[in-house]
Formats: structure tokens, sequence, C-alpha cells
């Protein structure tokens, strides 16, 4: 993988966590 593809895995990943954690509704 490349350095961009772990940057945007990373940043989905933590938009799930941060949508689970802290409901935005």
């Amino acid at each position: 993988m490349t350095d961009e593809e772990i940057l945007r895995r990373l940043l989905a990943l933590s938009r799930e966590w941060a949508n689970d954690r802290i409901p935005l509704g």
C-alpha cells in the first residue's frame, strides 16, 4: 500500500469510529 492509501483508510476508520461514539444527529 502507498502512504496515500494508508491515510485514506485511517480517515475512513476514524469517521466510522466518530459516528459510532459521537452521534451527530
